[in-house]
């Protein structure tokens, strides 16, 4: 139980962890998502703490979460500049995954962004589940629905940029580890091998001086 969650302080597991909570977080927030489709800002200010509080909670969570603390003195030493990025990088990435989920479903983009008059209603399609519906004719209302669809596109579109960000990011923290790290592990030297480093140069000096 101990190293099973060890395991979720490290970043791989931090970041499964925070991931797994930010789906059940989004599925929540979405079924209780109403737009209120009013002009001076309301659609943009509700949309914008829908980004942002869980992105910040998400980041400021995993950033306190994750340990990366030395264990050794030497580790203390190298470690001052270093932990910092391997903290804050991967709780960037939580953030990011959140600011994904939030783009993938659509709806909160086009709210921000129906500065139209009308009301929150059920569409009659099944490409839209709610949207702001316009108080007009039939072809007022065929117009703002496709401008919904668009908009529902282009919210999409950015969170599949994002998930792409993400994963090329893990990836190259994955395959770029020691450069991160600043090759701090070369410079890790245990007791043993330290007294056969020094062994082996005083036998080198010891044929050098009988020669």
């Amino acid at each position: 139980m101990k190293s099973f969650f060890n395991f979720f302080k490290t970043k791989l597991g931090c970041f499964g962890i925070f991931s797994l909570v930010l789906i059940v977080l989004e599925d929540i927030l979405d079924d209780n998502f109403f737009c209120p489709c009013k002009h001076y800002g309301y659609n943009h200010a509700i949309c914008a703490f829908y980004a942002s509080v869980p992105a910040l909670g998400c980041f400021f969570g995993a950033l306190c979460f994750m340990d990366l603390s030395p264990e050794t003195q030497d580790e203390v030493l190298d470690c001052k500049s270093i932990c910092k990025l391997q903290r804050v990088v991967p709780s960037f990435l939580c953030a990011l995954t959140w600011l994904c989920l939030f783009f993938l479903d659509g709806r909160y983009l086009a709210c921000a962004y129906s500065n139209w008059e009308s009301v929150y209603a059920k569409s009659d399609t099944s490409w839209i589940m709610h949207w702001c519906k316009p108080t007009g004719n039939n072809t007022l209302v065929l117009e703002k629905q496709q401008r919904t669809l668009e908009l529902m596109a282009i919210s999409q579109f950015t969170g599949f940029t994002l998930m792409a960000v993400v994963i090329v990011s893990m990836a190259i923290l994955r395959c770029c580890k020691p450069e991160l790290l600043g090759d701090t592990t070369a410079k890790k030297q245990t007791p043993q091998e330290g007294i056969l480093l020094l062994q082996t140069q005083a036998a080198t000096k010891a044929q050098t001086t009988s020669l």
